[in-house]
C-alpha cells in the first residue's frame, strides 16, 4: 500500500502536477510516522518543490529532512541539493556552507567541493544599479537604458523625448501656449516612463545576470542524474 502510495505521488510529479504530488507526500508522512515510508516521503518533498523550480520550498523541505533525518542514506542528495536551492535563490554563503557539508566519499562530494571551493573564493556578477540608472534617466533621456546596455531602447527615449522638448519649445516661443502645454503633458509622461523603465531595464539585467551565473555553474557541476 504505501509503495502504491508514492508511486501515485511519483507520477503526479512526472505528470507536472506538483501540488497534486505534495499533498500526497505529506499525507503519507502523517499516515505512517517513524518508519522508512515517511523518512522517502519527506525526501521526495524536497526533491518535488526542486523540480517545480520552487527553490524556496525545496529549501525548507530538504532543511527539514535533514533535521529529522541526519543519518539517512539520502542525507547527501539532500545537503546537495539545499546547496543548489541556496544558489538559486541566490543566497551564495548559504549554499557554500551546504555543498561543504555534503560528505566527500559520496557521489555528490566531488562536484560539491568544487562549488564550495568556487563560491568561497568569491561571487563576481555583472550588477546594474536601478538607482543609478534612473538617475541617469532623469538627468539625460536614454542614458539609463545605455547604462543597462539597452542601446536601441536607450536611441528610441533619447530621440523621442528630445523631439517633444524640441517641438514644447518651439510652441512657446511661437505663442501657442495652449499646445505648447499639452505636449508637455504628453512629454512629462514620456520622461517619467522612461525613468521607470531604466530603472526595470536594470533589475532585469541583474536577474538575467543571476541565471546566468547559476547556469554557468549547472553546466560545470551538474547533479547527478535524478536528483
Amino acid at each position: 500500500m504505501p509503495l502504491c502510495r508514492l508511486k501515485i505521488a511519483l507520477a503526479y510529479r512526472k505528470g507536472g502536477k506538483s501540488d497534486q504530488a505534495i499533498r500526497e507526500l505529506i499525507t503519507m508522512r502523517k499516515d505512517f510516522p517513524g518508519s522508512t515510508t515517511a523518512e522517502e516521503a519527506s525526501y521526495q518533498i524536497g526533491r518535488t518543490y526542486f523540480a517545480a523550480r520552487r527553490f524556496d520550498e525545496a529549501r525548507k523541505a530538504d532543511e527539514e529532512f535533514l533535521r529529522r533525518y541526519p543519518a539517512s542514506r539520502q542525507r547527501d542528495a539532500a545537503q546537495a541539493r539545499l546547496g543548489w536551492s541556496l544558489l538559486n535563490l541566490g543566497e551564495y554563503t548559504s549554499a557554500a556552507q551546504a555543498f561543504a557539508a555534503v560528505r566527500h566519499e559520496s557521489v555528490y562530494g566531488p562536484f560539491a567541493e568544487a562549488l564550495h571551493e568556487e563560491l568561497s573564493s568569491g561571487v563576481r556578477i555583472p550588477r546594474k544599479s536601478p538607482v543609478l540608472a534612473g538617475v541617469l534617466s532623469a538627468l539625460l533621456p536614454g542614458a539609463g537604458q545605455f547604462y543597462t546596455q539597452r542601446p536601441r531602447e536607450g536611441a528610441t527615449s533619447f530621440l523621442l523625448n528630445g523631439s517633444f522638448i524640441w517641438a514644447m519649445v518651439e510652441l512657446f516661443s511661437h505663442g501657442s501656449e495652449v499646445a505648447g502645454t499639452l505636449l508637455g503633458f504628453f512629454e512629462t509622461g514620456w520622461y517619467s516612463g522612461g525613468i521607470f523603465g531604466a530603472v526595470n531595464d536594470a533589475h532585469k539585467f541583474n536577474r538575467k545576470a543571476r541565471k546566468d551565473f547559476v547556469e554557468k555553474l549547472r553546466n560545470r557541476y551538474p547533479l547527478p542524474a535524478g536528483q
